[in-house]
């Protein structure tokens, strides 16, 4: 009897293990990710198209992945993270247009994959169910070029984004470094961040005809987004593409396309791309962008005994703000008064020099390309703070933001002063360093939101010019009201052409960022210049305007 039992205790153990090493393996998310064709500017150049799945087996597919790992650590249900809703939208780069559910998408996470449901009524597509991390978004649409994206998704909100897709007849202009990698690489070596090294770098150049001289630099002018180019910005906050693009170039209607590329005047050449060629593709080196930056170095001093000062404070912010750097933003001043920044990326600045009892000092500085650019001795005289009061057009005090910065005749407004603001208090009150070169001070109103957060209107805004050689200890700036008024012309102007309108201080306090028959604007009542300027800053034409008292109901006609 006892054998008979230990017989079948052995048999059932032999059963449970056969049943346990013969029974087929089931491997979360075994479904193979997208894949990408190595980088090649042949054929279209367009990545393998990412292995799309019908919706409804995705989701499913996703689900029981999560209700896998649910149920393998069903005590820690209450620590699973919160998943949320992501939207996006995709549109047509050239028309802007929207591509409606003409796009497949899909978006990844470490084998876990979800194609979103398309909703018509918002024209945007909505991924359910994401938990936090970098998902890879991929997305094809015919007769466009593939999309790759990595996109962070926050468990705590949803997020929104629209991205462009690029049409076929568009070429894709890439750089690399020596080692093959991008200009993150060569960033990363240089110890700076990719924006603080190429915003705004490249310059293109497009041709249908082959250049007279394959290395010389074009002699015309880089070309724009109205002429086919879109500069690629590395300044991205949220997401990332492929670290080597730098532009997109319109392709020629037939034949071969020259693309031309230079970084902060380095010319770097001509590329031909044939009409099966999806991109074109540059080599930077280290020595290339470091014989592009610039440097800067001056030395303060007291304006009566050419003594040094070195209790000072020094602010040097890029005109660009992609460009500005914690690392140049406030240089330290030696014992002797003198600061030496470097590297500088070639652009404009706003340098700004305050030491405690003495007039401030405001510069606009520009830097080329290997430019070492020496100031040399900056004098600053003892001079008071300057006292400034805030009122609305009744004569009520406001709370407003104050920014100073160098006055530059015709100038918009917002590129005179700079970044650094002060608030006035509740009396419209507050206190400045003298400026001690002609400048610009600009009111705005301020205000607290009920989130906390600081709310400033830009228009209107009151401007008012310092001039040290007529100095006053005081200044009382009014924000007025501002009337709707809309501009007529008599003659006919090139659409690339914008609008600045310039008030009694030289400074243009509106404006239209292109060029418009009837522009609409938010100005105040008095006597105003309109210029007209080319893509280029030339000017075309100017006028004289008066907006009366009350605005004007009928449009302002300037011949």
């Amino acid at each position: 009897m006892k054998r008979a039992v230990l017989i079948v205790l052995v048999l059932l153990v032999a059963g449970g293990l056969a049943a346990v090493f013969l029974a087929p393996t089931r491997e979360e998310g075994a479904a193979a990710r997208p894949s990408s064709r190595a980088n090649s500017a042949t054929s279209d150049d367009r990545a393998a198209a990412p292995e799309m799945l019908a919706p409804d087996r995705v989701q499913t597919d996703a689900t029981a992945g999560a209700v896998e790992r649910t149920s393998s650590a069903a005590t820690a249900t209450d620590t699973q993270p919160e998943r949320v809703a992501y939207r996006v939208a995709f549109t047509d780069a050239d028309s802007g247009e929207s591509l409606h559910n003409s796009v497949e998408a899909l978006a990844s996470l470490d084998g876990e994959r979800v194609a979103p449901r398309f909703d018509a009524e918002a024209d945007e597509f909505e991924f359910v169910g994401l938990r936090s991390g970098v998902w890879r978004l991929e997305a094809r649409a015919r007769g466009y070029q593939d999309f790759v994206a990595d996109v962070l998704i926050d468990e705590r909100a949803s997020s929104h984004d629209r991205f462009k897709l690029w049409p076929v007849g568009w070429i894709v202009v890439r750089v690399r470094s020596e080692g093959g990698g991008g200009i993150d690489e060569l960033a990363q070596r240089l110890g700076l961040e990719t924006a603080d090294v190429f915003e705004g770098g490249f310059r293109v150049w497009r041709s249908d005809e082959p250049p007279a001289d394959a290395l010389a630099p074009p002699l015309t002018p880089p070309q724009r987004a109205e002429q086919g180019v879109e500069l690629a910005s590395p300044h991205y906050e949220r997401h990332r593409r492929d670290p080597r693009e730098v532009a997109r170039v319109r392709r020629a209607a037939r034949g071969s396309t020259w693309i031309g590329l230079a970084f902060h005047g380095r010319f770097l050449g001509w590329g031909q791309v044939l009409p099966s060629d999806g991109a074109v593709e540059f080599e930077l080196a280290l020595e290339d962008i470091t014989a592009q930056f610039g440097s800067l170095a001056l030395c303060v001093v007291d304006e009566s005994s050419g003594a040094s000062l070195s209790q000072l404070q020094v602010r040097l912010m890029a005109e660009t703000s992609g460009l500005r750097r914690a690392d140049i933003d406030k240089p330290k001043p030696d014992a002797r008064g003198c600061v030496d920044v470097k590297p500088l990326v070639p652009d404009a600045y706003d340098l700004v020099v305050e030491a405690p009892g003495y007039a401030a000092h405001h510069q606009r500085i520009a830097v080329a390309p290997g430019q070492r650019v020496d100031l040399g001795a900056i004098a600053l005289r003892l001079a008071p703070p300057l006292e400034i009061t805030v009122v609305d057009a009744t004569g009520a005090p406001l709370r407003a933001v104050i920014q100073v910065g160098a006055w530059r005749e015709g100038e918009w407004i917002d590129d005179c002063v700079t970044p650094n603001a002060t608030t006035t208090d509740d009396a419209g009150r507050t206190r400045i360093p003298t400026p001690g070169v002609k400048s610009v001070v600009c009111a705005r109103r301020f205000s607290m939101g009920a989130d906390g957060r600081p709310t400033v209107q830009t228009q209107p805004a009151a401007v008012a010019v310092f001039d040290p050689k007529a100095p006053v200890d005081s200044l009382r700036l009014v924000i007025p009201l501002a009337h709707t008024v809309t501009l007529e012309f008599a003659d006919e102007l090139e659409s690339a052409a914008t609008l600045r309108v310039i008030d009694a201080s030289g400074i243009a306090v509106a404006r239209t960022s292109r060029w418009s028959r009837t522009p609409t604007l938010e100005l105040p009542e008095g006597e105003f210049q309109a210029r007209v300027l080319d893509a280029f800053g030339a000017e075309l034409a100017r006028y004289s305007f008066r907006v009366p008292s009350g605005g004007s109901e009928r449009p302002i006609r300037l011949e």
